[in-house]
């Protein structure tokens, strides 16, 4: 594997993480529905900590994505050997 080879699989590797975790990240939405779906009866009582629980899972999603495009972005130059 050449260097442009291992910049390429950087920036392939980095992106594959960040649309895994967005991947993720759907679900978690779809079943936080289905759940907010079922404390509904409850008011907003019920929906507080799903608020909070949904509100750090998303900062925590794009952490991920972020950290994962940043990462490759910086080690392709590095493997690249610029």
């Amino acid at each position: 594997m050449d260097a442009r080879e291992r910049a390429a699989a950087a920036h392939a590797a980095g992106g594959a993480v960040a649309r895994v975790t967005k991947a993720v990240a759907g679900t978690h939405e779809v079943v936080a529905g289905a759940v907010r779906a079922r404390l509904a009866p409850l008011g907003p009582a019920g929906q507080l900590p799903l608020d909070a629980s949904t509100t750090m899972a998303r900062a925590n999603y794009a952490a991920v994505q972020s950290a994962a495009r940043g990462a490759a972005t910086l080690a392709a130059p590095l493997l690249a050997g610029r």
